[in-house]
């Protein structure tokens, strides 16, 4: 493509300069008399230029003739490879679709390739991913040696929604700049990859958030405070006599008491005056992380309204249970300031809270000989 153009601008040149040439000859300032040559001969030197400028430019269109066959064979045969990829391609104009490849055209659900030529782009993309599209194919139309990735939603003819990975690179279609775009469907992918965090992060049981959530987000809390300069505390739930309730009636009951104990305590974190987030690390204990926390008092009232949404009974096999907790607190950056610290002492206030039996205790410095 570079000697082409080359070729090409070549030949303009000399366009260019002949014209000037003659225009200033007319003046009899010809600028092709050097003064290199006696006087006598300079009309056999200028003729001789002339030819010599004259083949000059008929070899350059040969070879520019040559070179554009070239070139369109060259393009004819990257088409037809294009054709037979099993990613979706498309090259566009401005935005514009002049060529799409077979895969492309079945994944857009179109019947014809007609039906996409011509169509923009940003047609087959959802409206909150435009701005992220454009970004990158201005990026790609700045360069020629690199590869932009945008991760979006298509929209295909029949209104099918695919998540993919497009990638953006400048090529040169028919002597003009263009962009080559490669889809990806990355919709398995994601899908795969929420799979595979829930199996990580996420109690299979109860689906809540699990222990290694829970860290995670307790240290980008902790952060959040340090910065903001505020408090967070931590709620250690226990229920009570639930092992006695599952050796009595079995482990599936077990199972069915913990996931009615979420549920509930999913209704009231809907219902509660602030966000905070609910954990289950293991069997029968959970955690609770509220942020941005203003004084122990309001730390207090919301454990005590968990207790009034747990008094009434839950059905299993026929039998109503009431479900009864123990609940230790501490508070960042008063009882700890780090988080091994604080886990500690809230189940050291939990387990506070089950001698005394559903109640709720914050930490206290009566409780450090136990650390």
């Amino acid at each position: 493509m570079f000697t082409y153009t080359f070729f090409k601008n070549t030949r303009r040149i000399i366009y260019i300069v002949l014209a000037i040439a003659f225009i200033l000859d007319a003046k009899d300032e010809s600028i092709l008399r050097l003064n290199l040559v006696p006087e006598g001969i300079d009309e056999v030197y200028n003729n001789g230029l002339l030819l010599f400028l004259g083949l000059l430019i008929f070899m350059i269109f040969v070879i520019e003739r040559i070179m554009e066959r070239i070139v369109k064979a060259n393009e004819a045969s990257y088409l037809h490879l294009l054709d037979f990829s099993p990613d979706p391609i498309w090259v566009h104009q401005n935005k514009e679709i002049i060529f799409i490849n077979g895969s492309g055209v079945k994944v857009l659900g179109a019947a014809h390739r007609e039906e996409l030529i011509g169509r923009n782009i940003m047609d087959l993309l959802s409206p909150a991913d435009h701005n992220h599209a454009k970004n990158n194919i201005n990026k790609a139309m700045l360069t020629n040696d690199a590869l932009f990735t945008a991760e979006c939603q298509m929209i295909s003819l029949t209104g099918e929604q695919l998540t993919v990975e497009l990638r953006f690179k400048q090529i040169y279609f028919k002597g003009k700049k263009a962009i080559m775009t490669i889809v990806r469907d990355i919709t398995q992918r994601n899908e795969l990859e929420q799979i595979m965090y829930q199996m990580a992060y996420q109690d299979e049981l109860t689906s809540l958030p699990n222990r290694r959530a829970f860290i995670n987000d307790l240290d980008s809390v902790m952060i959040s405070a340090n910065k903001k300069n505020s408090m967070f505390a931590i709620l250690f739930i226990d229920m009570d006599r639930f092992k006695t309730i599952n050796d009595t009636l079995g482990h599936k009951a077990g199972d069915l008491l913990l996931q009615l104990f979420t549920k509930r305590l999913r209704e009231f974190a809907n219902s509660a005056e602030y966000d905070f987030n609910t954990y289950r690390l293991s069997g029968d204990e959970f955690t609770i992380l509220i942020p941005n926390v203003k004084k122990d008092e309001d730390v207090l009232h919301t454990a005590g309204r968990i207790f009034e949404h747990f008094k009434k009974p839950v059905e299993i096999e026929n039998r109503d249970i009431y479900i009864s907790l123990s609940i230790g607190i501490s508070i960042y950056p008063v009882h700890g300031l780090n988080i091994d610290t604080l886990l500690k002492r809230a189940d050291m206030a939990m387990y506070s809270a089950k001698n005394q039996g559903n109640n709720a205790i914050i930490y206290n410095d009566l409780m450090e000989e136990r650390l």
